[in-house]
C-alpha cells in the first residue's frame, strides 16, 4: 500500500510533527504554544502538535494529487487493511474519483448495510469494485457527509475537486433506506 511520504518510510505528517517539536523545544515560554492544540509525550519527551486546519475537502484533493500516478483499483483493494479508518476513508474517496476519471465511469456507488455488507459498483460496465470494508465504508459516508454538508445523510449536491492543474465537478448523492446507506459519485 502506498503512502505519501519521503520514500524512507516516514510520512510527511510525522516529519512535520518532529520538526515542530524540535523548534518548539527552543520556544518554550515564548507564547507561541497558544497556536498548538495538543501536547503529546513520545518516549518521555514533550511533543507539540499543531492544530490541523486542513478541511476534509482539501485533504481529498491532496490525496488525489498524491495518488494520481498509481493504479487506483490496486490501492482500493488494500484499503480495508488500513488501521486508520478515517485516513483510509479520505484515501478511498480520492482513489474512487481517480478511478472514475481514468476509467471513464459514469458513476461509482458504495452501499453499506447494517449487517456489515458493503458493495461498490461502477456504471461504465456494471462491475463490482474492491470493497473498503465495513469500518472504512462508515467513515467514507461520514466524510462525504462532512465535505458536502448533506444534512441527515440524504440529498444531492455538487462537489468540485481540484486534481493537479484541473478541476472536476462531481455530483454526490446520498440516501438512506431501511438499514442501508448509499453514496454515489456521478462523473461529468
Amino acid at each position: 500500500m502506498r503512502t505519501c511520504g519521503n520514500g524512507n518510510g516516514a510520512s510527511l505528517q510525522t516529519q512535520g510533527y518532529q520538526l515542530i517539536s524540535q523548534v518548539l523545544q527552543r520556544c518554550k515560554g515564548t507564547g507561541i504554544l497558544t497556536r498548538f492544540s495538543d501536547v503529546r509525550h513520545d518516549r518521555g519527551k514533550e511533543v507539540y502538535v499543531m492544530k490541523d486546519k486542513t478541511s476534509l475537502h482539501q485533504k481529498v484533493q491532496e490525496l488525489c494529487d498524491c495518488f494520481a500516478t498509481t493504479d487506483p483499483l490496486k490501492e482500493m483493494s488494500e484499503i480495508k487493511n488500513d488501521p486508520d479508518t478515517e485516513a483510509a476513508a479520505l484515501k478511498w474517496i480520492a482513489l474512487a474519483t481517480l478511478h472514475g476519471v481514468t476509467s471513464n465511469a459514469e458513476k461509482i456507488s458504495l452501499t453499506r448495510t447494517k449487517d456489515g455488507n458493503v458493495s461498490v459498483t461502477a456504471d461504465y460496465r456494471k462491475t463490482e469494485l474492491p470493497s473498503p470494508g465495513f469500518d472504512v465504508a462508515e467513515k467514507i459516508i461520514e466524510s462525504l457527509g462532512g465535505i458536502t454538508h448533506l444534512e441527515g445523510g440524504q440529498g444531492k449536491t455538487q462537489l468540485a475537486l481540484g486534481i493537479r492543474d484541473s478541476s472536476l465537478d462531481l455530483t454526490v448523492k446520498m440516501k438512506s433506506k431501511d438499514n442501508r446507506k448509499k453514496i454515489t459519485l456521478k462523473f461529468p
